[in-house]
């Protein structure tokens, strides 16, 4: 069997739902898989059943603001983490044969150890880059943020994005392959190494397929974080239902808005919920494991997707798994505020939903799935399987797994 060794700078069960699905098919092409990361807490993202061998770096061992500041300017200055990470691979996995190795991140970690460990052993390195730096607004992508400085913490962080984008686009010019999810994303790295492929984030066509079931409410789903209004813009939705509540079309009583979200996402909707006067329609919840969406999507009348329009200075190339996987559901997806731009596209092709950009668009479409809820007690769109299959995780395994015996043949 073929031997691929897996560094990224995250892993399920903390996060990475690409790398852990891709961990669960590639198996089925012939492909044994290794896994060397850095060590997170565990926020229920499991999608394995087994787990692949994995070796993780304990980098932050205290988690207080002080220690990531300190070891986050070491590995800025001096790649820290990234001589860690090589040491543990030295101590774990330094004599075992890899036929390739694969990074997958969405900054400059752990790309030079990756880099390193591909040209010691001679092997391809292909990079998987899901996200990049430059799609976010302002700096959504930290983890931590000093409020009570803004200066300073705004000045720290484009330092930091300086250094990121400088380390990550030298290697990736040394890359064998990349793969992305989006065009947004080939186009801009495509700038740096031209051997760049899409593969489109995807679903578990074992957890997600299409199920009629019936319930007493009429509800609009969102699962996940809203990282920032600039991202993820609710305003329509929000504006329509202070309007379909005003017009007597929706009622608390039979129309719900069902949200699993974490404490900051939560204060966001309480701001908006307010601010409309519609408090009465939202449910907000906690955050639920990967395990159980499948069963609170195909639950839900109509599965929210929040986005904003793709612009200079706006979110760019956004393409979540949450998307796909109401995909998969053929469920009603609003999605609000429109791209305009890939998610759009996809949206218009599968004909899963809607788009919008206006409030009229949104009153509509609510309006329109509520009455073929009262008819049935379920909604569903019956859509084409084919157009659907296409972004399948296992079928995007066999993309990897072609890519990778290209690459092993031509070493």
């Amino acid at each position: 069997m073929k031997s691929v060794l897996l560094i990224c700078d995250s892993f399920v069960p903390a996060f990475a739902p690409r790398m852990g699905y891709l961990c669960k098919y590639l198996t089925d092409y012939g492909w044994q898989i290794s896994v060397l990361t850095e060590e997170h807490s565990s926020v229920g993202c499991n999608v394995l059943d087994k787990m692949p061998e994995t070796q993780c770096l304990s980098y932050y061992k205290r988690g207080t603001k002080i220690e990531w500041l300190f070891k986050s300017v070491a590995d800025i200055l001096f790649a820290a983490k990234d001589k860690a990470l090589y040491k543990l691979y030295q101590k774990t996995y330094n004599n075992k044969k890899f036929d390739l190795v694969l990074c997958s991140t969405f900054m400059q970690f752990p790309l030079s150890t990756a880099s390193r460990i591909a040209s010691e052993l001679k092997v391809p390195l292909v990079v998987d880059v899901r996200d990049v730096i430059e799609q976010y607004v302002h700096y959504e992508f930290a983890k931590h943020k000093i409020y009570s400085l803004p200066w300073l913490n705004d000045r720290l962080h484009d330092i930091r994005k300086l250094f990121i984008v400088k380390r990550r686009n030298a290697i990736l010019k040394k890359a064998d392959a990349i793969t992305t999810i989006s065009t947004w994303h080939k186009n801009l790295l495509s700038a740096f190494n031209d051997k760049v492929t899409i593969i489109y984030n995807g679903y578990d066509p074992e957890l997600f397929y299409p199920e009629k079931l019936t319930t007493e409410h009429f509800v609009i789903c969102y699962t996940g974080r809203i990282i920032g209004t600039d991202m993820q813009d609710p305003t329509l939705l929000f504006e329509s239902l202070k309007r379909m509540n005003d017009l007597n079309i929706i009622n608390p009583k039979t129309l719900v808005v069902r949200w699993f979200v974490d404490d900051a996402s939560a204060n966001i909707i309480k701001q908006f919920a307010d601010k409309y006067g519609v408090k009465s329609y939202m449910d907000i919840k906690t955050y639920i494991p990967v395990s159980e969406i499948p069963s609170v999507l195909k639950s839900s009348s109509i599965i929210l997707v929040l986005t904003n329009k793709q612009t200079v200075h706006g979110p760019k190339g956004i393409m979540t798994t949450k998307f796909f996987e109401a995909l998969a559901t053929c469920k009603p997806i609003l999605c609000v505020r429109s791209d305009e731009a890939g998610l759009s596209s996809i949206i218009k092709e599968t004909n899963c939903g809607i788009a919008a950009t206006t409030t009229n668009e949104v009153c509509d479409f609510i309006d329109k799935w509520q009455e073929y809820w009262k008819t049935n007690s379920y909604t569903i769109i019956e859509q084409d399987s084919d157009k659907i299959s296409v972004y399948s995780r296992k079928l995007q395994a066999k993309q990897f797994s072609d890519l990778f015996d290209k690459l092993i043949k031509n070493v």
